[in-house]
């Protein structure tokens, strides 16, 4: 299936595939908008999908989205105690509006990020 494509992409490192897996971060089936952002990030670490992880974290309708968000910020900011991205992880954190697993992969992320 296509969620597997995406990901055996990533797992091959086919650079030329980025541009497909780039327009995958808008669709509307949510699975296929969370691993084109976990491709990018874990097996490609495009660091230009930043504003994107944020997007996912703060707007996104699914808390899987909102998840890897958190997670794909920690892994791009991973040690560089980026004030931004602390920043942004911490608001998740202390909005007990979200939902708790987010707020726990925000706050590893946060962990992550502490240089």
């Amino acid at each position: 299936n296509l969620y597997h494509i995406i990901s055996d992409f990533g797992d091959d490192h086919f650079v030329e595939a980025i541009p497909d897996i780039k327009n995958f971060l808008t669709s509307e089936d949510s699975g296929l908008r969370y691993v084109a952002l976990e491709v990018l990030t874990l097996n490609f670490q495009l660091q230009e999908v930043w504003q994107t992880a944020r997007d996912f974290l703060e707007h996104d309708p699914d808390h899987n989205c909102r998840d890897i968000g958190a997670s794909c910020l920690g892994a791009l900011k991973r040690n560089t105690g980026d004030a931004l991205t602390m920043s942004v992880l911490a608001h998740i954190i202390d909005n007990t509006q979200e939902e708790s697993g987010v707020r726990k992969s925000a706050y590893q992320a946060f962990r992550g990020v502490i240089a």
